[in-house]
């Protein structure tokens, strides 16, 4: 089963934005095919909640569409101004094929120098630890 945004825009316009939304110690793979940006990241699940947590914040940018995809059936949720505007069935004709895989599908493609696209990886670095949590001190010491 595969799990990706995908919305009308350039890399350079979303990244920083996407950057901050990821989970600490997670990434994200950025393809941009014509008019299409796709983006995969290791947080996105069928969950809605897991989609949610990127799509929502995105379609205050532009419109965000998020396809789940298996061999059976798909699904297709449209976000726009910051809220899930429709479910259906549907993928978009316009959308190339070519981009519904999921996260390590496409990570291996990119790692193998496979993808001809513009793309980008993000990756959000985990928080470093302050010294007292370094060395194992609590802050009453």
């Amino acid at each position: 089963m595969s799990v990706s945004l995908h919305l009308k825009s350039q890399i350079q316009k979303i990244q920083q934005h996407l950057e901050s939304l990821l989970l600490p110690d997670s990434s994200a793979l950025l393809i941009q095919q014509n008019t299409w940006l796709s983006i995969y990241a290791e947080q996105l699940s069928e969950q809605i909640s897991d989609i949610e947590e990127l799509a929502v914040p995105l379609s205050s940018l532009v419109e965000v569409i998020a396809v789940i995809a298996d061999k059976r059936s798909n699904e297709v949720y449209v976000f726009s101004k910051g809220a899930l505007q429709s479910v259906s069935a549907t993928i978009p004709t316009d959308l190339p094929a070519s981009n519904l895989n999921d996260y390590e599908t496409v990570q291996t493609i990119a790692k193998a120098g496979l993808i001809t696209e513009p793309h980008l990886f993000i990756t959000r670095e985990a928080e470093k630890p302050g010294l007292a949590e370094f060395f194992g001190r609590s802050e009453d010491e």
